[in-house]
């Protein structure tokens, strides 16, 4: 998605990643035209959060349990 994590990793739509102890998901919202990080009970996009305040912790296809009974 053109943005690095917090460890230089690069950040992809569908990975998980970690941002003050809740997990969220990249996905990307159409309507609005840009990646987004998908919590539980909230999102956000890039604009208002940046790559270096989130670590990439796993994806969504291969970590599955990452996203479960998250806060």
């Amino acid at each position: 998605i053109g943005v690095c994590d917090k460890n230089g990793a690069k950040i992809f739509e569908g990975d998980i990643v970690s941002y003050r102890g809740e997990h969220a998901v990249i996905v990307y919202d159409e309507e609005t035209a840009r990646f987004c990080l998908s919590f539980d009970t909230w999102s956000t996009d890039f604009d208002h959060l940046y790559g270096k305040d989130v670590e990439v912790i796993g994806n969504a296809y291969d970590n599955p349990e990452l996203r479960e009974g998250e806060s």
